[in-house]
């Protein structure tokens, strides 16, 4: 497969549809209902969970479930580049003032990195990774008329169809990203450079990507509305329910989860 875009660390939503719509694999033919349910438990147990051994078991789960359904590994890898540079970020000012062991010590005025304070680190990047890998794993590898199936039938009206419209609308946002960035890679322009020495120009960019694309979304309206859109996304494809099966593997790890935080 071959991947155009702009950056290896950018997500690529076109690659995410066509995993989605045209992929077979286990994790494909399951049920969407149940994997939004697991979506859920992964998110609270990254949310709940401590020890760093429970949050790295975590991880390793949400690997194998992308895996599972069969997605490429080092596109993953290339996309994690801008979650764990925003936790580093805001986890780095943070660092400096767990007490524990020093481990690192740095400056004329004493600034030490202690064991806690890379725990800490560790830990959040954990959170992270397992949410964002389990998001990917959902979202390339659940047909689109089955996120509005779902979505019609768990969320009231008008909210279903702002939430839908809001999630097909943040793909037009990203290909006008990847079109600037790829038009300003043509013209000999770097994206770490840009960011640090020519901030300026990147923020026009990425301003003129947002007046392009509701440009974009009031052109897709008009037309829609031409067609006879209502307001109402409808669907002509049941999501189906919960198998017992399923029913019965998301009761039990809830209740291990359950029981890991109760022990733990």
């Amino acid at each position: 497969m071959v991947r155009v875009g702009s950056s290896s660390h950018f997500p690529d939503f076109g690659m995410v549809s066509l995993l989605a719509e045209n992929g077979d694999s286990l994790l494909h033919r399951s049920d969407g209902h149940l994997k939004l349910a697991y979506l859920i438990l992964v998110v609270v147990a990254a949310t709940s969970l401590q020890k760093i051994e429970y949050l790295f078991g975590l991880f390793l789960l949400t690997l194998a479930a992308y895996r599972l359904g069969r997605l490429p590994t080092r596109v993953l890898l290339g996309w994690y580049l801008i979650p764990v540079s925003f936790v580093s970020a805001i986890a780095l000012p943070f660092i400096f003032n767990e007490p524990g062991e020093p481990l690192i010590t740095l400056g004329a005025p004493q600034v030490e990195i202690t064991y806690g304070g890379l725990l800490l680190l560790v830990r959040l990047l954990l959170r992270t990774l397992s949410a964002v890998t389990y998001s990917f794993s959902f979202i390339m590898t659940t047909k689109y008329s089955q996120i509005c199936a779902i979505v019609n039938r768990i969320l009231p009206t008008p909210v279903n169809t702002v939430f839908l419209l809001a999630y097909r609308f943040s793909f037009v946002i990203l290909e006008e990203v990847n079109s600037l960035l790829k038009a300003v890679s043509s013209r000999g322009g770097d994206l770490v450079k840009g960011l640090l020495t020519q901030t300026r120009i990147f923020s026009g960019i990425f301003a003129v990507a947002f007046v392009h694309s509701f440009d974009r979304a009031e052109r897709i309206a008009k037309a829609m509305e031409a067609r006879g859109f209502d307001g109402r996304i409808r669907t002509y494809t049941s999501p189906g329910r919960l198998s017992r099966r399923g029913a019965s593997c998301l009761i039990t790890s809830a209740a291990g989860l359950i029981a890991i935080l109760t022990v733990g």
